[in-house]
């Protein structure tokens, strides 16, 4: 849509901003548009070169981003020429080459491919960048499927952040084809992987890295050096964020620990749904007793006597709960807590945050909302 302003000077004329009519994708183009202005003098003109339209970054399902626009003003005599001219920027816009892009305007296009990633480099970008996640909300990173859009954003893409640890299998062939050129960077990169899969589930790389706060210390470090690379004159904006989202992190795992301290030790035992919550046991000090889908993706099928033992395992314990992340079918919790009377607790956000306004809307909310949904379910 369009909206007119009146413009102060020079006399009779008026500025036109054109904005996005969808929040995201929008165009984004960088063209350059030269119109005449009539002058008060009869017969003399002037070139004025409005502003340029820039690059823009990821928003789209970002709480922390404003609606996207494209403004870009155009001097031109108010009395004549308005039917000529709308026609002709738009001519312009949408034949100057117009790449996909997602966000409000910025220098630079920066995606984080899960939205709990976003959170956390927003947190460091702070004002200065924006950061967009490519997944949408409520959606399983182990699940997701990319669709061409998806990958011309990432095509897009000035910084590419990913979570690493084998989380985004479908990416890894997908870099070698999107084309473009980008910094990648891997959050959890130094990290050492702890074996998922249990049973007889062959063992497997957990990359659930992000359910100890303390070793999401190591996503803030690698995301800080990716910040600074692309853009080193924001350096100290980006080392000053990171030091206070390092200071929220440590005040988390405080309260957490707190938190679990409510519950006995014997009473510390994990069932869920697939094993996700590995290294938040090995911080806590709880037991991963077993998982209804044996390993670290929620893809593997568990057999009979994985399910028999399985079983026998929550009889023996006496374990309480089994804990399902959030859009889990429980029909099979369902039939295991028929067998041994445990209780089947839903909704845990252990792989997207919800929209913005709910109760896990950020990485730290998303965290405490789990701790508190265990914690009480195993009291």
């Amino acid at each position: 849509m369009y909206h007119l302003h009146n413009f102060r000077k020079p006399r009779a004329a008026a500025v036109i901003t054109l904005y996005a009519s969808k929040p995201a994708p929008i165009l984004a183009c960088p063209f350059q548009v030269i119109l005449l202005q009539a002058q008060s003098t009869p017969g003399r003109q002037k070139n004025h070169v409005i502003q340029k339209g820039t690059k823009t970054v990821p928003s789209g399902r970002s709480h922390n981003m404003e609606k996207p626009v494209i403004r870009n003003r155009a001097v031109f005599p108010m009395k004549k020429s308005i039917t000529f001219v709308l026609p002709l920027m738009l001519l312009l816009i949408f034949s100057c080459g117009c790449r996909l892009a997602v966000g409000s305007p910025s220098k630079f296009t920066i995606i984080a491919v899960e939205n709990f990633l976003a959170d956390i480099a927003q947190n460091i970008a702070g004002d200065r960048l924006t950061v967009g996640p490519l997944i949408p909300y409520g959606i399983e990173p182990h699940e997701f499927e990319p669709t061409p859009r998806d990958m011309i954003t990432v095509s897009n893409s000035d910084l590419l952040i990913v979570n690493g640890g084998g989380l985004e299998g479908w990416l890894e062939s997908g870099l070698n084809t999107v084309g473009g050129s980008r910094i990648v960077i891997t959050a959890s990169a130094g990290l050492a992987s702890r074996s998922g899969g249990g049973g007889s589930a062959p063992a497997e790389t957990d990359p659930h890295f992000w359910l100890n706060p303390v070793l999401v210390r190591t996503y803030v470090s690698n995301i800080l050096g990716g910040l600074i690379q692309l853009d080193p004159e924001g350096e100290s904006v980006y080392r000053r964020n990171a030091d206070s989202y390092i200071a929220a992190l440590d005040k988390l795992d405080q309260w957490i620990e707190i938190r679990v301290a409510q519950v006995p030790a014997d009473q510390r035992i994990l069932i869920t749904n697939h094993e996700s919550l590995g290294y938040f046991a090995d911080r806590y000090g709880f037991t991963i007793l077993g998982s209804i889908f044996p390993g670290v993706s929620p893809d593997a099928q568990p057999t009979a006597s994985q399910l028999v033992n399985l079983i026998d395992k929550i009889r023996t314990s006496g374990t309480r709960a089994i804990f399902l992340d959030t859009g889990t079918n429980p029909q099979m919790a369902d039939q295991i807590a028929q067998e041994t009377g445990c209780s089947v607790i839903t909704g845990l956000y252990t792989h997207s945050l919800t929209p913005p306004g709910g109760v896990a809307s950020t990485y730290l909310d998303m965290m405490r909302y789990d701790v508190n949904l265990l914690v009480d379910a195993l009291l």
